[in-house]
C-alpha cells in the first residue's frame, strides 16, 4: 500500500525487501528511507494524519512513524506474521492481523502498546474496520478450500461475535461506500463473497470474476 497524507505532501511506501518505509516528497520527488523491521508490508495512517503504522511481517512488529518529522517513533512487538492493519475512525485503536499466529493484536495508539490479542481464524491476511468504528473483519485463509472464514469483531467488547464462511483462498476485502456490504476476493478460485454488514450474513457469491481475485476497490 502507498498511503498519501491529506495534504499530499508525502507518500509512504512499505519496502518489504529492505525492511523500511520510503517517504516520497510529492513536490521534489526526493525519497527518504526510514528503517523499520524486517518485511515492512502494509501501512495505515491515523485519521489525524500525525502517524503512520506499518506491519513488519518478518519482524513480528509494528513500526510507528511521526509524519511531522518523518522519523521512527518506536517499534511495537506483536504476534507472529503481522500483515493486515486498520485504524478505528477515532484513531484510538490499531487492529493488526497476525497471519502465522492466527490472531488480531489491538494497539492503543496513545500508549503505543498492545492491549489485547484476539484469537480469530487461521491465516488472517486482512483486517478492516467499519467507518462507524463498531466492527472489524478479519479475513482468514486456512489454505484449504472448505474452512476459510471471516471473523467479526465487536470493537467495544473486543471479542469475536460471529464467524462467517469464506471462499477458497479468502484474501483481501473492501467495504462499500455505503458501509453496508463487505466484499472478499477468493484468491484460490474465481469468486467474490458479498457480506451484508447489518445482518452479518453472506448475501451471495459472485462467480466468474477471473482467476485468483485478490485486491478490491470501489469507484466514486
Amino acid at each position: 500500500m502507498r498511503p498519501v497524507l491529506a495534504s499530499g505532501a508525502f507518500a509512504y511506501v512499505a519496502n518489504y525487501s529492505l525492511g523500511q518505509v520510503d517517504v516520497i516528497d510529492t513536490t521534489s520527488y526526493a525519497v527518504t528511507a526510514i528503517p523499520t523491521a524486517a518485511g515492512a508490508r502494509r501501512l495505515a495512517i491515523t485519521p489525524s494524519g500525525d502517524r503512520v503504522f506499518v506491519t513488519n511481517y518478518l519482524g513480528n512488529s509494528v513500526s510507528v512513524i511521526d509524519t511531522l518529522t518523518n522519523q521512527l517513533i518506536t517499534t511495537i512487538p506483536v504476534s507472529t506474521g503481522p500483515r493486515g492493519i486498520a485504524i478505528t475512525p477515532s484513531g484510538d485503536a490499531v487492529y493488526v492481523s497476525n497471519v502465522t499466529s492466527g490472531t488480531v493484536s489491538i494497539i492503543d495508539s496513545g500508549t503505543l502498546t498492545v492491549t489485547k490479542i484476539i484469537k480469530v481464524g487461521t491465516h488472517p491476511w486482512d483486517i478492516l474496520v467499519t467507518d462507524d468504528g463498531t466492527l472489524a473483519f478479519a479475513i482468514n485463509d486456512t489454505r484449504s478450500t472448505s474452512s476459510n472464514s471471516i471473523s467479526v469483531i465487536d470493537t467495544v467488547t473486543q471479542t469475536v461475535i460471529k464467524k462467517l464462511p469464506g471462499g477458497p483462498g479468502a484474501f483481501l476485502g473492501a467495504i462499500n461506500p455505503q458501509q453496508n456490504k463487505l466484499y472478499v476476493g477468493n484468491a484460490k478460485g474465481t469468486t467474490v463473497i458479498v457480506v451484508d454488514i447489518p445482518s452479518l450474513t453472506v448475501l451471495t457469491t459472485i462467480p466468474n470474476v477471473g482467476s485468483a481475485p485478490t485486491d478490491l476497490a470501489f469507484g466514486p
